[in-house]
């Protein structure tokens, strides 16, 4: 997506990286995991709408039940969703990195 500055996310990542030791990559990784691939970016956009269920997201979305289901896991292991009474909805996450990339997601009014 176009943004009108890169400089929130790069911020986010140098402050990331410095309060990090090299033994904490895994975190960065597990997060940029999480948005690496066009549906679980597509996902994120529906969830930040409004909470949906698995079927209304791989049905609205185009995508079969497993493929779903796959990419689901892993927005929920990098913490861009959680799971509440057989709704997933957006989360933003804690880290400085995820927040600034989830804020790359919210649609512009």
């Amino acid at each position: 997506p176009q943004v009108s500055s890169a400089a929130p996310l790069l911020k986010a990542i140098q402050t990331a990286l410095a309060s990090r030791s090299p033994e904490r990559d895994f975190e960065i990784c597990t997060i940029a995991n999480g948005l690496a691939n066009e549906r679980r970016i597509a996902i994120v956009r529906a969830l930040i709408v409004a909470p949906r269920t698995r079927s209304e997201l791989h049905t609205n979305l185009n995508v079969s039940a497993p493929a779903c289901a796959k990419h689901l896991r892993i927005l929920l292991n990098s913490g861009f969703a959680e799971e509440q009474n057989q709704l997933v909805h957006f989360r933003m996450p804690a880290h400085p990195l995820a927040r600034a990339l989830a804020k790359l997601l919210v649609p512009v009014k």
